[in-house]
């Protein structure tokens, strides 16, 4: 678990406490190709951990750990908070 431990409002925080990451990486836990090429996201400089996401949208659980973590973005790339890694679709 990623520490995050101060709540958004908490004082002094203004969402850009060292605790919080910069960005989040969205992953299938099925696609293991997309979760290597996304091991550069997670640590420095990005700092974003991997939740994980399934075929019909972002699972309940997943919603809740993106609120708590409440990422605060990446000024290099203009303030992105969230990294969706997955392959392209095939075409039918």
């Amino acid at each position: 678990m990623y520490t995050a431990s101060l709540p958004p409002a908490a004082p002094g925080e203004a969402n850009k406490a060292s605790d919080r990451p910069w960005a989040v990486t969205l992953l299938t836990p099925d696609d293991e190709i997309a979760g290597i090429s996304a091991t550069e996201l997670i640590h420095f400089p990005d700092n974003a951990p991997v939740l994980f996401v399934g075929p019909n949208g972002i699972p309940p659980e997943t919603m809740e750990e993106l609120r708590r973590l409440h990422p605060v973005g990446i000024a290099r790339h203009d303030g992105v908070q969230v990294f969706a890694v997955a392959p392209p679709p095939i075409p039918r």
